[in-house]
């Protein structure tokens, strides 16, 4: 059967009688429909999109913007058509109202996507035939970003749009000298996915400036490991690792000012935990200062005990000044050896 034949029986008359009423030029004219017909419902098929399109990550889609979220306010604007126009907020379930054409899910849709959702849904509904419509995010639910942890000022940042974690940091004032060896990122959108980066990457510099954040994001900068001082020193207490930087025993027994004049510098032991349980080591301090005995590197979680002398602590109290002097004299003697 030829083009001309299937016209004609879909309009439901013969052939002779057709082309008696129609004429030759309204014959042409249908003829050129028919052929052009599929070509147009093909490109209109391409150009619609789904009402719902995937994000590309937590917060960022594949051309790096930002993605639309419960409680977000978008201006939507509708090309010479203010009716159909305005400022909109998007609700607890992702959705918008839109003054003509009902509700319509947007959330996880950056501003692109919504705009050409929007199209869509007016098409479909016979409200408009060519809509050209532009969505632009004039507010996010959640502005700040959150900083917590070893950074000198922690807090919550108004901070608009997204940044790069050197950004962030930097309102923050920077992390401290405790500053651990990884920084969390928990973005807004994907809880349950932090991000975790690791400050002794050989290229954390660069990591910090192309890392992006977003508001409603919360970093948390890691506390340092510690050692931890007891017994007869100056001053006790717990000590960080500098990062990327051992801490040997004359490291520690310099922050914690030396030892007492009670101190019983050659019993002295580090507690130490293991996997398979806790591990003591002995450390003579006075063959230590003398380059007698190995510095070993501290561990994190070391516990050093500095024990007290009975002996020591018997002179002191029955001839306290006396024995002090004698006592002090004595310690400064084998620091200098």
């Amino acid at each position: 059967m030829d083009i001309t034949t299937e016209l004609i029986e879909t309009c439901g008359q013969s052939k002779n009688d057709w082309l008696r009423t129609a004429g030759i030029p309204t014959l042409l004219l249908c003829l050129g429909l028919l052929l052009i017909g599929p070509g147009v419902q093909s490109s209109h098929a391409q150009s619609a999109t789904p009402d719902r399109l995937a994000p590309y990550g937590p917060n960022v889609t594949e051309t790096g913007q930002l993605v639309l979220g419960a409680g977000d306010v978008v201006d939507v604007t509708v090309f010479n058509t203010i009716e159909l126009s305005g400022r909109l907020r998007v609700d607890q379930e992702g959705r918008v109202d839109l003054p003509v054409g009902g509700q319509l899910e947007v959330a996880g849709l950056n501003s692109n996507q919504a705009a050409r959702a929007i199209e869509k849904r007016l098409r479909d509904g016979q409200i408009m035939l060519d809509p050209h419509v532009t969505v632009q995010i004039f507010q996010f639910a959640t502005q700040g970003i959150t900083l917590m942890g070893e950074v000198r000022a922690p807090g919550t940042y108004p901070l608009f749009g997204p940044h790069t974690l050197y950004e962030a940091l930097s309102f923050a004032g920077g992390p401290t000298q405790n500053e651990g060896s990884t920084i969390t990122i928990t973005h807004h959108s994907d809880p349950t996915h932090p991000l975790v980066i690791q400050v002794r990457s050989t290229n954390y510099s660069a990591v910090q400036n192309s890392t992006p954040v977003f508001p409603g994001d919360t970093i948390v900068v890691a506390q340092a490991d510690f050692v931890y001082v007891i017994g007869d020193v100056n001053a006790p207490g717990a000590y960080s690792i500098p990062l990327g930087r051992d801490l040997s025993l004359l490291n520690i027994l310099a922050l914690c000012r030396g030892w007492t004049v009670t101190a019983s510098a050659s019993k002295a032991t580090i507690i130490r935990k293991t996997a398979t349980g806790t591990e003591t080591i002995p450390v003579d301090f006075n063959q230590v200062v003398k380059n007698a005995a190995p510095n070993l590197v501290l561990q994190a979680s070391d516990v050093l005990v500095m024990p007290h002398s009975g002996f020591k602590r018997f002179l002191q109290y029955a001839l306290p000044s006396a024995t002090a002097s004698a006592l002090s004299a004595g310690v400064d003697v084998a620091v200098i050896k």
